[in-house]
């Protein structure tokens, strides 16, 4: 007699759970796209666009007050110029400071300016400043620095309480890492930053 062996590509049976698997698969390898697209968004605004950052100390009262939390924008690091009167975070040249720690203040002398400061009044090329948010009563003086190209010298509104430009230096813009743009914490002290603009 005749024997046939059989075929087992022939005879198997399809595997009922083949198919959900299948679907598993491909869910879970969406949510995995999905996933790396949010955190890819979340690190390229981090990097790119706004940072909080938390005020520590009093080098720019009445402007920003200690623990207060600010939204910051690196933007200006990547495509906009500074501006006399921006308030920006920076690392002081010269200084190492901890991890994601930097200074807040605000911007004063612009590249290929020469500053002087006599008795608390601020001078830029022979002309006065008017600084209306100054509400201290420092009456220092500073001899004539000029800056050099892509150079910026930056003070704390506090001006008897702060560590600037007149300590450091003038600033590179290299070292500056972002522009304040707003207070957000605590909720009832939330507002806009408001960058001095000087005619």
């Amino acid at each position: 007699m005749t024997q046939f062996k059989e075929d087992p590509a022939e005879t198997a049976l399809p595997d009922p759970n083949a198919e959900k698997k299948k679907r598993v698969k491909k869910e879970v390898l969406e949510w995995v796209r999905t996933f790396c697209f949010v955190l890819a968004i979340v690190i390229l605004v981090r990097t790119l666009v706004f940072v909080p950052a938390m005020v520590s100390g009093s080098s720019m009262v009445p402007t920003l007050t200690d623990g207060e939390c600010m939204f910051v924008t690196r933007f200006i690091t990547y495509a906009a110029q500074p501006q006399r009167g921006d308030i920006v975070i920076l690392t002081p040249p010269n200084k190492k400071l901890g991890f994601n720690q930097y200074y807040v203040k605000r911007i004063i002398g612009m590249p290929g300016e020469t500053i002087v400061i006599h008795e608390g009044i601020v001078f830029i090329n022979g002309e006065p400043l008017a600084e209306p948010y100054i509400t201290s009563d420092w009456a220092g003086s500073m001899e004539a620095v000029t800056l050099a190209e892509d150079c910026y010298f930056v003070m704390g509104d506090n001006r008897g309480g702060s560590t600037d430009s007149r300590d450091f230096g003038p600033l590179h813009k290299n070292l500056i890492a972002g522009k304040s743009v707003a207070v957000m914490l605590p909720f009832d002290r939330i507002r806009a930053i408001e960058h001095a603009r000087y005619e």
